[in-house]
């Protein structure tokens, strides 16, 4: 995954724009540099995708110790727990005013692995090509961190009191589901984040024509989960050393996507109501559960 260059500082500004309860005491009296912060948002951004957090296995600490580095050297008090060695989260906090409550920028440290022969450059040498930071993790989500981080540091640097606490939150695990990260947050650190009135994370989309004018907001307000079925699949009983078209798994697999992909039989669109309509669901087989029925010894 690639980000343009200059999109990084205009990330920054929507990060910004994102912010904006009304500011109270700015005390440096100018506006920032764009330019040298879009810079050093690109400079942090291929530090960042450098520290491969490829999950499985994720190793986020490394990643939470470079974040911890840059904050703490601003001033910012940074909180880290480790629900398991090598899985990490981090917690900072700008503070507010207090008149309204406060905000949360989210994102997660690990990204999913990459294979170096489908990339024309090194996935994690944050390479900078073309006008286009290059790298595994740019866009899920490190430019987004990297974003968050810079919006929050320009906001300390400017001097700049905002009427709500920003929460400044990075997680682990959440490509293989989140329960050492988001799910460890929610669990065991929640009174960290009480009395949050919403939280920015990734998702949605915003669309912009050529001269960087925004046309489109999207903004996503929910994401997939699960929907498990346990499936009790009947068939010819065989062995694996020999590939049948009758046997059970490979019986049933077979309905099982052509409903999947939206069959005007498939159960799944008859049971659709208004909060799933339009829904395609898809199938992984690698998540399907299979118990073998077996007759005979």
């Amino acid at each position: 995954m690639i980000i343009p260059r200059g999109k990084v500082s205009f990330l920054i500004g929507i990060a910004l724009l994102g912010l904006s309860s009304r500011a109270a005491s700015p005390t440096t009296g100018k506006s920032p540099d764009w330019e040298a912060v879009g810079k050093e948002a690109t400079e942090l951004l291929s530090s960042y995708i450098r520290i491969n957090t490829s999950n499985p296995p994720g190793h986020e600490k490394a990643a939470a110790d470079f974040l911890r580095g840059i904050l703490e050297r601003e001033g910012f008090t940074v909180t880290v727990w480790e629900p398991v060695p090598g899985k990490v989260n981090l917690i900072a906090r700008l503070a507010g005013t207090g008149k309204k409550r406060p905000m949360i920028l989210l994102h997660h440290m690990d990204v999913v692995p990459a294979s170096r022969a489908f990339w024309s450059v090194d996935p994690f040498g944050g390479e900078v090509k073309d006008g286009y930071v290059w790298g595994r993790g740019t866009i899920d989500t490190k430019g987004l961190g990297i974003a968050e981080l810079v919006a929050v540091l320009t906001l300390k640097r400017q001097g700049i009191t905002l009427d709500r606490d920003i929460i400044l939150l990075a997680t682990s695990d959440e490509e293989i589901g989140g329960v050492l990260g988001a799910g460890d947050v929610t669990k065991h650190h929640l009174d960290a984040l009480l009395n949050a009135e919403f939280v920015l994370n990734e998702g949605g989309s915003i669309t912009t024509d050529n001269a960087g004018k925004s046309l489109y907001y999207g903004v996503l307000t929910a994401e997939k989960s699960p929907f498990w079925l346990e499936v009790i699949a009947r068939g010819t009983p065989g062995h694996g050393s020999i590939a049948r078209d009758d046997t059970a798994p490979t019986g049933s697999s077979g309905r099982w996507n052509a409903s999947a992909r939206g069959s005007s039989r498939s159960p799944l669109r008859r049971r659709s109501n208004a909060t799933s309509r339009g829904w395609r669901p898809a199938s992984n087989r690698t998540f399907v559960r299979s118990t073998p029925i077996f007759a005979g010894p």
